[in-house]
């Protein structure tokens, strides 16, 4: 295991806007569009930018979506977020890397706008992934993971070996530490669990109206979908497997991670033989949100890597 550390500057997230570009239903946020937008795929002309559309696909549950720019070049590289995320927590990752490889951000089934029947588990978390590949037709690709998205991406390698090229894992651990604390809260008040969450997980940093709108969509999720995510969190240990991940992958971490320890990181990447650690001086378990342009940077220096 090599490790880099940098203190790297913060930017402000205050330019960052939750309204999505492409929005979700205004009424249901679980609602499933009867139609779908066609975006027909076209040769790109020279110095024209990518734009992002959705992606869709049927899974056994539901219906799975996922935001998508068809760079067609390079290796793909697909953005999986965790407990109680979706896709548009990667706005600055589609928008780093659409014009520069084909990029995708995943919402997990019962997330976002992914429908599904039911409380899903890590398997169907994981066929998730498996869906979007096969249906965009991707051979190999490189797997990015948020904290649960970190279990996910591993248990994604273990069933599809041959199509992963590297892996990405963002503030996770091959197993997490979900206190009791977090299901008390969970079940006591669910408002004020939020407002636990959103403090644990961004710096003191993050602009008061950026927190304001992260606290609001919280607040806005399923109470039983936001503790199903995190009994998930609870249950997975991947640590015997680590030896055997054959192909590179980075570990990135804050020192000052209050959700995961950069502790819990470190201990991550040194059993995936030839790993390598990446430690932020500072707060915050959302690096690639706060700290966005670093991240993409340190991201794209490593798939660079697995093209030379």
């Amino acid at each position: 295991m090599s490790e880099k550390k940098s203190s790297g500057s913060r930017r402000s997230a205050a330019a960052f806007q939750w309204t999505d570009p492409i929005p979700c239903p205004p009424v249901e946020r679980h609602h499933v569009r009867k139609t779908r937008v066609p975006v027909p795929k076209k040769r790109r002309l020279q110095g024209e930018t990518m734009s992002i559309r959705i992606g869709s696909c049927t899974l056994p549950a539901g219906e799975l979506k996922y935001r998508i720019a068809d760079a067609e070049k390079d290796l793909p590289v697909i953005f999986i977020h965790g407990a109680a995320g979706d896709s548009r927590q990667f706005h600055y990752q589609l928008e780093y890397f659409k014009d520069k490889r084909t990029v995708i951000a995943v919402d997990l089934p019962g997330h976002g706008r992914s429908v599904v029947d039911g409380l899903p588990g890590m398997k169907d978390y994981t066929n998730a992934v498996a869906a979007v590949i096969e249906a965009e037709k991707i051979e190999r690709c490189v797997l990015a993971g948020h904290s649960m998205g970190g279990g996910v991406i591993l248990e994604a390698y273990r069933s599809l070996p041959e199509k992963i090229a590297g892996l990405v894992f963002l503030s996770t651990g091959a197993k997490l530490p979900v206190s009791d604390l977090v299901f008390d809260f969970l079940e006591k008040d669910y408002n004020v669990f939020c407002e636990f969450l959103v403090k644990l997980s961004y710096s003191r940093a993050l602009p008061e109206e950026v927190r304001q709108m992260v606290l609001k969509e919280a607040q806005s999720l399923e109470p039983v979908r936001v503790k199903n995510d995190f009994r998930i969190c609870a249950s997975f240990d991947y640590t015997d497997m680590l030896k055997g991940v054959g192909v590179p992958s980075i570990v990135l971490a804050c020192t000052g991670d209050k959700m995961v320890p950069h502790d819990v990181s470190r201990t991550l990447a040194a059993g995936m033989p030839g790993a390598r650690l990446e430690v932020c001086e500072g707060e915050g378990h959302m690096p690639y949100f706060e700290r966005h342009e670093e991240v993409n940077e340190r991201i794209s220096d490593f798939i660079r890597g697995l093209n030379a």
